[in-house]
This record gives structure tokens, sequence and C-alpha cells, in this order.
């Protein structure tokens, strides 16, 4: 089967790039307000982009018309968190994606503490074994409801169980979420290390 985006609703093009790029790392977004008020949100259109300087991104979309809490307090205060999701938060994380009013805290909600951000206000989940406090560099206008929002990393957390030698993160202790189509995410998984030979003359 072949399809054209041009003659497709954006509803079918999402299930066709939702289902194809899988599985998806997910950035739980957390942001406060100029008047306080705390939100989270989780993102799986998300990647690293670059680490001199430390740059990732994730994009945002509107419902109904509406501006996400996320995308106007990252306009108006220029920070966020990034909290890595681990497998066992994936409950909660799920339910802080519902439509909850603006404003509404949903990490009070589903009973989840925060400890603040020491770099930029926005706090941090605590149960989240890595935050990545970042200051926006970009918001990129992407068109069709979706803006890319571009933060530089100021300050990383890293739970001291997940650090291995030479700096590097124990992905199997960390055992991240993954998002797949729908309702469905990944967990786990086999994993399996791959070499690369040198190229013959």
């Amino acid at each position: 089967m072949q399809f054209d985006p041009q003659q497709l609703s954006e509803q079918a093009i999402y299930k066709l790039l939702a289902g194809s790029v899988v599985p998806r790392p997910i950035a739980w977004v957390t942001t406060i307000a100029p008047d306080g008020a705390v939100n989270a949100a989780p993102y799986s259109f998300f990647n690293v982009m670059a680490s001199e300087p430390p740059l990732l991104g994730f994009a945002v979309s509107e419902k109904s018309g509406r501006k996400k809490d996320t995308m106007a307090n990252v306009q108006a205060t220029g920070e966020f968190v990034v909290n890595i999701v681990p497998t066992d938060l994936a409950e909660p994380m799920n339910q802080t994606a519902a439509e909850y009013a603006p404003g509404v805290n949903e990490l009070e909600q589903v009973g989840l503490a925060t400890v603040p951000g020491v770099r930029v206000k926005a706090p941090r989940i605590a149960a989240s074994p890595v935050h990545l406090e970042c200051e926006l560099r970009q918001i990129i206008d992407l068109g069709a409801n979706y803006q890319w929002v571009v933060g530089q990393v100021v300050l990383f957390h890293v739970a001291d169980h997940l650090l291995m030698e030479r700096g590097r993160i124990d992905i199997a202790q960390l055992a991240p979420l993954g998002r797949l189509v729908g309702n469905a995410y990944v967990r786990g998984g086999e994993r399996f290390e791959l070499t690369r030979k040198p190229p013959t003359p």
C-alpha cells in the first residue's frame, strides 16, 4: 500500500507516523506559570538534538484551538524540566495527559510530589530518576497546529544508582518507557549490542 499525505487527513497521517516511528522516548515536561501554578504533561514527539550545546526538543500541538499550559508557561518563563519516565511511572504519566482544566496541577491529581529545580524555577518530578533542567532556546512554528520547543539543558540530575563507569547511565536500571501508538507502550525488550568493523580499503 502507498499513501499520499496530500490526500490524507491529519488524523490518518498521525496514525501512520505514530505507528511507524516507534518506540519513541517520552518527555514528561514540568513547567510553572507566572502565578506559580505547576503543570506536567507527556510528549512523545521528542528527542535529543545536539550535545554541544546540549539541546533537546519536543513538539506541542494546540487542543481545540487552545494553547496548552505547557506552551503558555514555556513562553512566559523561558524554562522547563524534562523528566524521564521509567516503566513504574507509566500509570501516573499516562493520567497526566488527561484533559484537565487549565491551571490544574496534574501531579497533585496523580499523587506525585515535586522537588524544586536548581537552575530553573520549574519543579522536577521527585519519583523520576532523571531530570533535565532546560532553558528555552527557540520555538519553531511547524505550521498545521504544531510548534517545536528547543531547550538547552543547563543541569542534569541522575539518580546515583543509575550511574556506571565513565558517566554512563544504566539503561536496564532506568527501564525507560517507550511510546507506540494509540494506548500502546513498550517496556523492557531484548537488549543487544553491535560493533562496527572498519571499512575495507
